[in-house]
């Protein structure tokens, strides 16, 4: 019975999926640390009191003071949770306003320890004045006054942006399983911090959103390569690794430099005698059985061994022909410890020979499986059991020979190295865009699948993208991101490892005297499987009830209109031409229920839609999505793109120039391929200025927002149909909400600048809208949207309830601006409602207005 792929993580790896908010301390800029706001809408409400419970991992060397969480009751008093994980005497404090209610050292704390992760707990009962914490076992409770009155609660974790309460003193922690329970001890709110959406979270049990500042999950290890180091080797004669052990070993003609995965760091093993052989084509491997690292020699069939104890290879000839087996697979036989090689190309020829030398390096056998397995190199091999090696893709002929129609295999044999017996197991289909697989694949015998990473050998300018393999069917899934990889042919080299230990893939590239390390956790997952489906905005809902009014609108009107005929003598009511169109303009939903197709919106949320309409945003990294809107807003609003100098500095203003050329390169193939998805949208480099091109089938509201902007600049006399339509546009929110960066902030306030400008000045640019108090409502809203104090737009918005009949709305309306005000400047709000209503910038204005 034929197994079948499970896609999924299979379930003796859902332990060990990494899980947890990382927090950016000390380490960053006050403007890159990390914040968690559980209560980004509304407090919560505990009249009788709460639990609060967390898993916290704290770690050293990234600055050591900082705030855990902060608990605002009523928006007067703090419950905080402090740390200096470095001080001799206390190391977190529990503090209620400016009284500390309990102290720890870290010998207080059963395992308390950097790097261990801790259970902390806290309860507030305010029914009777008690509070109490927790820390992995140590409870400690004391009596305090005054909580009986407070209900209202907001919980932050690390950074605190909350009126009267700032803070960017962060802890260096690792945070998960946020669970806050009522009075009653039942889960009122649970944030695993596992999965999550772009810049939120949603908690278990009511999809409850928590916002979050310059995040850090743990998860996305799962979906990201990290770059993990960056060498330069000069005369490197092989690169070797060691699974088990999680080392890399580089050998030139001097030394074996060891990199230590773990502990990333790199020592060198100067040789004492004796040198491996002067060959190209990385004849090298380690062997685990031996603990040696052995060079290898196909013209004399020799090994040479490299001993750790005596730091000495073993005598050989030093000289070394041109390789004729560029490219080969190699690995060491489980059965018997001997070294294995498969195909490769030399000499205009492509092989199809198994090479086999024995543990002592003194024999050496060939088979010929070229009637099997047709010539190739650029294959990928690895052992499924302790005598199955599978053989997977690669580049050749039938022929051998290189100028007789070579071409992309896409085939996996298996191969029993004990009789060298093969048997084929499938062939893939061709793909519009050919691969190969670097030189190793990984075998996953749980889910019967193997790994292995695939690159286009066409293109220089490549990159590796790990692919996941069928073995009983071909089948594949390709996973989202993707390492830069310059492919030079006989020039370049790659592969990768699981390192159990750390359960991480290790991708290593070796180009000229370069090579880069990267990671990934294990085992990998798809976006889908760590991004949390977002919620339905508000805004649609709202459209849905529009469109479900509609029917009564055009009855309403059915029954007018026959009205009108049988009272065709009655006095009419007239209406203008304009109000009409304003009415009907009113009476239109902002978009389609349904996603647009081909669309980008940056206002109230970053959003991208592709050519079938369906959201794509999770594609976007957050450095992917900087670096898109870096571009963008500069070419839509400057005319001038940016240059590669901005953009290091702006994005890896801390990595060295090759280091951010090859970041910078990366995200831009990952950005076109995201172009590709939604449309006629091209991104462009002209004498080291970057520009994205939007051709006119792909909407972007900010663009049609400063299309707007500049028509009503430059004529004064913007037709109603386009005020309504700029209306809507900014009635989605502000610039970009979720992102808080120094350069954002820039297009963010000119953009809420001309925007409030604009349209406060629309009303008496058209005087026949003044009478509109729906569309002057919506003018005032959209300018409260962008700046919150605003006198001229609260003016508009009271004028215009007010002479819609609804005065109480109008006062209420004004009460809130002047809490509002009052909270943020520390002073009374001058104009009563009565004068306000007589503002100047009411557009109806009347001292007639009053209210009693």
């Amino acid at each position: 019975m034929m197994l079948k792929l499970a896609w999924g993580p299979v379930a003796s790896c859902q332990q060990l999926l990494k899980s947890g908010l990382r927090f950016s301390s000390h380490e960053v800029i006050k403007d890159e640390r990390t914040a968690l706001n559980l209560t980004p809408q509304q407090p919560f409400y505990f009249p009788k009191g709460f639990s609060l419970a967390f898993e916290a991992n704290f770690r050293p060397g990234d600055g050591h003071y900082g705030n855990i969480f902060r608990i605002i009751g009523n928006d007067q008093v703090n419950i905080d949770l402090v740390s200096n994980l470095a001080s001799p005497s206390a190391n977190f404090w529990l503090v209620l306003g400016d009284q500390v209610l309990f102290s720890y050292m870290w010998k207080d704390i059963p395992e308390g320890a950097f790097g261990h992760w801790l259970k902390i707990r806290i309860d507030i009962d305010t029914e009777n004045n008690m509070i109490s914490a927790d820390l992995n076992g140590n409870y400690q409770e004391k009596k305090v006054e005054d909580l009986r009155t407070l209900s209202q609660f907001h919980m932050l974790f690390g950074i605190s942006k909350y009126k009267n309460f700032l803070n960017t003193d962060v802890c260096p922690m690792t945070l998960r399983n946020v669970v806050v329970y009522d009075d009653k001890e039942q889960v009122f709110r649970q944030w695993k911090l596992s999965k999550h959406a772009q810049h939120h979270v949603y908690d278990e049990v009511a999809r409850a959103l928590a916002e979050v500042q310059n995040p850090n999950w743990e998860i996305d290890r799962h979906i990201r390569w990290k770059n993990r180091a960056q060498f330069q080797f000069f005369n490197l004669r092989g690169v070797a690794k060691d699974e088990t052990s999680g080392q890399v070993f580089f050998v030139n003609d001097q030394a074996v430099f060891v990199y230590d995965i773990a502990k990333e760091a790199l020592d060198t093993i100067p040789f004492n005698g004796g040198t491996p052989f002067a060959c190209d084509g990385n004849q090298m491997i380690y062997n685990p059985y031996t603990n040696e690292i052995w060079s290898y020699n196909f013209e004399n069939k020799q090994i040479v061994a490299f001993n750790f104890d005596n730091r000495q290879w073993s005598p050989a000839p030093v000289d070394c022909p041109e390789p004729d087996l560029w490219h080969h697979n190699k690995l060491i036989s489980p059965l018997d410890s001997s070294l294995l090689t498969l195909g490769g190309y030399g000499h205009y020829t492509y092989k199809s020979m198994v090479h086999q030398f024995d543990p002592e390096g003194q024999n050496a056998k060939t088979i010929d499986i070229s009637q099997k397995i047709p010539p190739r190199y650029l294959s990928a091999a690895g052992m499924l059991d302790k005598q199955t090696v599978l053989i997977f893709g690669g580049y050749g002929s039938k022929s051998g020979r290189q100028e007789v129609s070579p071409g992309f295999y896409y085939d996996l044999y298996s191969m029993n190295i004990k009789d060298f017996s093969v048997e084929k197991l499938w062939t893939l289909n061709p793909t519009e865009i050919p691969f190969v697989p670097c030189e190793y694949l990984l075998t996953d015998t749980s889910s019967h699948s193997f790994y292995t990473l695939l690159y286009n050998s066409s293109s220089f300018e490549s990159s590796l993208r790990l692919a996941q393999f069928n073995i009983n069917t071909p089948e594949k899934r390709v996973f989202a991101d993707s390492v830069p990889y310059k492919f030079l042919d006989t020039g370049s080299w790659a592969t990768f490892f699981l390192h159990k230990k750390n359960s991480e893939l290790i991708a290593l590239t070796h180009y000229d005297s370069a090579v880069d390390v990267y990671s990934l956790a294990y085992p990998p997952l798809l976006p889908e499987q760590v991004y949390q489906p977002e919620e339905v905005p508000q805004t649609d809902v709202k459209q849905w009830i529009l469109w479900g009014s509609l029917p009564l609108i055009l009855l309403a009107l059915f029954w007018r209109a026959k009205w009108k005929k049988e009272n065709k003598d009655s006095p009419e009511v007239t209406v203008s031409q304009e109000s009409a169109e304003h009415a009907e303009l009113l009476a239109t939903p902002l978009s389609s229920n349904l996603p647009p197709k081909s669309s980008i919106y940056l206002l109230g949320s970053f959003q991208v839609f592709d050519l079938q309409g369906d959201d794509i945003t999770a594609d976007f990294t957050p450095t992917l999505k900087q670096l898109f809107l870096l571009i963008l807003l500069n070419t839509l609003k400057n005319n001038t793109g940016v240059s590669s100098v901005t953009l290091k500095d702006t994005l890896w203003f801390d990595k060295s120039a090759t280091s951010a050329r090859n970041n910078r390169n990366v995200n831009m193939s990952k950005m076109r391929g995201i172009f590709e998805k939604i449309g006629n949208l091209a991104l462009r480099h002209d004498h080291s200025y970057w520009y994205i091109s939007i051709g006119p089938e792909v909407y972007c509201d900010y663009r049609q927002a400063l299309e707007l902007i500049r028509q009503a600049q430059s004529s004064n006399n913007l037709p109603p149909q386009e005020i309504s339509q700029l209306v809507q546009i900014v009635s989605r929110g502000e610039l970009c909400p979720d992102l808080q960066t120094e350069w954002m902030d820039t297009f963010k306030a000119d953009f809420a600048n001309e925007i409030t400008n604009i349209l406060s000045t629309l009303p008496f640019q058209r005087p026949e809208i003044q009478n509109n108090h729906q569309l002057i409502l919506s003018i005032a809203e959209g300018m409260l949207t962008f700046d919150s104090l605003n006198e001229d737009a609260i003016a508009m918005k009271c004028s215009a309830l007010y002479g819609m009949g609804k005065k109480g709305l109008a006062k209420h309306s004004y009460d809130h601006f002047c809490r509002e005000y009052e909270q943020i400047l520390g002073e009374n709000y001058a104009l009563s409602f009565n004068d306000l209503l007589n503002h100047p910038c009411s557009p109806t204005s009347d001292t007639s207005n009053s209210y009693s």
